[in-house]
């Protein structure tokens, strides 16, 4: 993979001309109007920039009659939004490769301008849609469709908290959930979530449920506290989070669905778990414990399919995220050692002892992920050994690369849809920019 490059740049870099191209307009006779007798100019009348760069655009107000022309105060949009979004103050940014007219009005003249949207000429992360109205916590891909879930604040814009994106459109799905959503996973066709709500389409489903095809359904009586990870092993829907019962079942922050009921597994663990990844045939759990049984296990154990059994002596600090790579196991969270060995954030097991991964990151990784032959990880981290990275890097074999310009905020969740790579969080746009509202909480990686 090139190593890419920045694209967004100060709109005043990029292309300008110098072309003011006058709207038509009728009279207004309404004397508080400030349009009445005037004409709006539009500049420039015509631009072309890359997906993921920006366009500045002006309005002018010319009064009829005179030269003196005035700043105008105008509303600004876009003829299609799959291919460029703009702002309150006109500045445009590219979406997908088009051509689109961006507006103008004030009062009761209006003007337009013409926005070509080419290629990027190197990597990008890129819009889904109009993205999400709030933070998406988990992804996952459910017959062909994105899956997004998360957050919603009390009153919100976004009172599902779950929803799919099936190519061109977001979707709902039922009548969502009454809290967030945590974790996402698909079992035997069954899209599966699970997160801190207690009712989804106003059934009683305490914190996890999963979707028939037509509403979400209860299974069996759920949990007493929040799910936070979701793995299939072995066939199986493991479940994990804060909670320490399943109905009259003490399963200790991880549970197993037999098909119509919560089952233990071994003993469980003394804290929560934050992360579930099935890997080299074992079930791998992380979080925030100390012990499983009488097992001292430090934030990461492994199911040999009796009892929870340690990965070396485990890490100082809690783990968020598991994954497999070049077929060693990837851990990634809060810690700064791995086996009593400096690790910052991210660290792997060969199968006999954990090993830093380059100088790691200094804050958090919250999400791990395998893509085009590259780790991928995402998080609260600014850097990743020397490199400025904005949230999200690779692991080109030899150290950490910037993937783009990164994003603006945490990034929580990946998957792969259609080949490409989809990021989640906190995020509103692009790292290092002015593009707050450009992304919307979910994008996707776009190479050239």
């Amino acid at each position: 993979m090139r190593q890419p490059s920045l694209l967004l740049h100060a709109a005043s870099s990029l292309l300008a001309l110098p072309v003011l191209l006058l709207a038509g307009c009728e009279s207004s006779t309404d004397p508080g109007d400030p349009s009445a007798e005037a004409t709006l100019l539009v500049s420039p009348a015509l631009a072309t920039i890359e997906v993921g760069q920006m366009q500045q655009f002006s309005a002018l107000l010319q009064k009829h009659g005179g030269v003196q022309l005035s700043e105008a105060a105008v509303t600004w949009w876009s003829n299609d939004e799959g291919l460029a979004i703009v702002n309150a103050d006109g500045l445009a940014i590219g979406v997908d490769v088009g051509a689109l007219t961006i507006s103008a009005t004030s009062g009761s003249v209006s003007q337009s301008a013409e926005l070509r949207v080419t290629a990027p000429l190197t990597e990008v992360w890129q819009r889904v849609g109009a993205g999400r109205p709030e933070a998406v916590l988990a992804l996952t891909v459910h017959e062909g469709d994105l899956i997004a879930g998360g957050y919603s604040r009390t009153g919100g814009t976004d009172p599902q908290r779950v929803a799919r994106w099936n190519g061109a459109s977001w979707q709902p799905i039922g009548a969502g959930m009454n809290a967030i959503v945590m974790a996402l996973v698909v079992h035997q066709d069954h899209l599966i979530a699970g997160g801190h709500f207690t009712t989804a389409d106003g059934r009683t489903v305490n914190r996890i449920t999963r979707w028939d095809g037509s509403s979400w359904q209860p299974m069996a009586s759920g949990f007493d506290g929040g799910v936070t990870a979701l793995a299939i092993h072995d066939g199986d829907l493991i479940a994990a989070g804060s909670f320490t019962t399943a109905g009259d079942q003490t399963v200790n922050h991880i549970s197993r669905w037999d098909g119509a009921a919560w089952q233990p597994l071994g003993t469980g663990f003394n804290a929560e778990v934050l992360a579930l990844s099935a890997h080299a045939g074992e079930l791998i759990a992380g979080g925030s414990f100390t012990t499983a049984g009488d097992q001292t296990v430090n934030n990461v154990a492994r199911w040999d399919g009796a009892a929870w059994q340690p990965l070396g002596t485990g890490f100082n600090g809690g783990v968020l995220a598991l994954t497999t790579h070049s077929d060693e196991l990837v851990a990634g969270g809060w810690f700064t050692t791995a086996g009593g060995q400096t690790a910052n954030g991210i660290a792997r097991w060969n199968g006999t002892e954990w090993l830093a991964i380059g100088s790691g990151m200094k804050e958090p990784v919250y999400t791990l992920t395998d893509y085009a032959g590259e780790l991928i990880a995402g998080g609260y981290f600014m850097t990743a050994g020397s490199q400025t990275v904005n949230h999200v890097a690779r692991w080109d074999g030899s150290g950490w690369q910037p993937m783009g310009t990164g994003l603006d905020e945490q990034v929580e969740a990946f998957t792969v849809y259609e080949g490409q790579l989809i990021a989640a969080g906190w995020f509103y746009g692009l790292g290092g920019s002015q593009s707050r509202g450009q992304l919307n909480f979910i994008s996707r990686w776009r190479a050239p």
